[in-house]
């Protein structure tokens, strides 16, 4: 089995998991900080896609969300085949059923993202990048939407498991001109999936991990859209911050914002 043909395999398998284990309280576990959890679902969704891992690539190293890992990202480049994860992006959504959470799966080579798939196993929707080839929704090409009209943009954040960083993020709101028409569904990963695939204009965060982006911004640059910081400078996975959008609306946000500061 060839690792694109893997990395999708282990999406789905694990959305098959999630979808039938009914999530109740005595299957979860708080982590820290406020409404940080784990569930029986996150972790056997990580088993299997580690028993994948195992099988067909066992040289490959694994960085995810519920294992304590010592992998050094900074020194990614160092390392020939690796394996970003994050088994349920959305752990609180999964907890409460909102049905609103995905599988989040890169393989970086030589620290350079390669693949990416976030899957959402409710409504069966894989996004899928190969670098250089482009993103696809189930097979169909998708583009970030070309709007340049900031006033009419529709603008995604996420809340944190830290309060003062969603207040950040609300504050970051209101610093627009035109307070945009504003969402906040709780899955980085498929948040970041819905600007690649034109069904919002800007997502940002100013405080994600590397599962949670490592396959969506994948998606985004095949999409033809960008990932800064609040500097305007180009971000990869490791950020500790990302803005996306098509080009001309990322630079606009980060002015209106930078303005109002």
């Amino acid at each position: 089995m060839t690792r694109e043909e893997l990395i999708i395999t282990m999406a789905k398998k694990a959305g098959e998991v999630i979808c039938s284990i009914h999530p109740s309280p005595t299957q979860t576990i708080a982590k820290e900080g406020t409404h940080n959890y784990v569930t029986m679902a996150d972790k056997t969704s990580e088993a299997i896609i580690f028993s994948f891992i195992r099988e067909h690539t066992p040289n490959d190293l694994v960085f995810s969300e519920e294992t304590a890992s010592t992998l050094d990202l900074s020194n990614a480049g160092s390392i020939d085949h690796l394996w970003i994860i994050d088994p349920i992006d959305g752990t609180v959504n999964y907890q409460k059923g909102r049905k609103y959470s995905a599988i989040s799966i890169a393989y970086i080579q030589r620290g350079i993202p390669m693949l990416g798939v976030v899957y959402d196993p409710y409504r069966d929707e894989l996004f899928e990048a190969k670098r250089g080839r482009g993103a696809t929704r189930n097979g169909n090409r998708i583009y970030v939407e070309a709007n340049t009209n900031s006033n009419e943009m529709t603008v995604i954040t996420d809340n944190s498991y830290d309060p003062q960083i969603i207040r950040l993020h609300l504050e970051t709101v209101l610093k627009l001109p035109i307070t945009p028409w504003t969402i906040m569904n709780g899955s980085t990963a498929l948040e970041i999936c819905e600007v690649a695939s034109g069904q919002a204009n800007i997502f940002f965060n100013f405080c994600p991990k590397p599962w949670d982006i490592a396959a969506a911004l994948l998606i985004l640059e095949e999409s033809g859209g960008v990932a800064k910081n609040r500097k305007g400078e180009t971000v990869d996975y490791r950020s500790p911050e990302v803005i996306c959008g098509n080009e001309f609306l990322v630079d606009q946000f980060i002015q209106s914002i930078r303005q109002s500061s």
